[in-house]
């Protein structure tokens, strides 16, 4: 398989995706950054956020909590290796990470050395490039990139502080706030370096291009 994209890429699928991991006969899931909302499948959670912070009530699936304190492991994700052996858990869920952390493409390599499949949850590209907010800021403020699945390859662009102030660079709408990305085995990861100024206005307008084609 590598990567795909799942679709559609909103809220209700990835509560339908949550309810399909409870459906398989995985015996180990690692849940990768979901203190806030942890998957109730999940048998381990990795988080900074400790044990009683999580939503009891907010968590994603219909299932009863399959994680304990015991496997609830409070932890930088970007700190690595993490303590599981290779090809640790049957699945690997990683929901709305990341786009927040400062080493996503290290984060990407070990839940692939940990895990044997996964699913990936992100804000979209373009709803995190439009004003979705009422203070007027582009996207979020705490995202640091921008992601894109590009020629079977998850790739994550530096979110330019361009966007927040030339709206030329946004695109006129946003089709989904997220996106949703299955992958086994291994697929590839990249940084798109875009260098200064003027390669940052380059990337821009080349998504906004790749956008429009996408709306034909």
């Amino acid at each position: 398989m590598a990567i795909e994209r799942v679709e559609p890429g909103d809220e209700a699928a990835l509560e339908e995706l949550a309810e399909w991991v409870e459906e398989q006969p995985f015996v180990r899931v690692l849940d990768v950054g979901g203190g806030d909302r942890p998957l109730r499948a999940a048998t381990h959670v990795i988080d900074l956020m400790w044990y009683e912070a999580r939503r009891v009530d907010e968590g994603r699936g219909n299932l009863p909590e399959c994680f304990s304190e015991a496997t609830w492991l409070v932890r930088d994700c970007n700190a690595m290796p993490w303590p599981y052996r290779r090809g640790f858990f049957d699945f690997v869920w990683c929901s709305q990470l990341v786009e927040d952390i400062r080493d996503p493409i290290g984060v990407c390599k070990e839940m692939m050395r940990v895990g044997k499949a996964g699913i990936i949850s992100t804000v979209s590209r373009d709803y995190e490039s439009s004003i979705v907010q009422d203070d007027g800021v582009v996207g979020y403020h705490h995202h640091r990139w921008l992601v894109e699945l590009m020629n079977q390859e998850l790739c994550f662009t530096w979110k330019s502080p361009i966007l927040h102030v030339q709206s030329e660079y946004r695109p006129p709408s946003h089709r989904s706030w997220l996106q949703h990305f299955k992958w086994g085995g291994r697929f590839n990861v990249c940084e798109r370096f875009v260098g200064g100024d003027a390669g940052q206005r380059r990337e821009l307008l080349g998504y906004l291009k790749r956008w429009e084609a996408a709306q034909e």
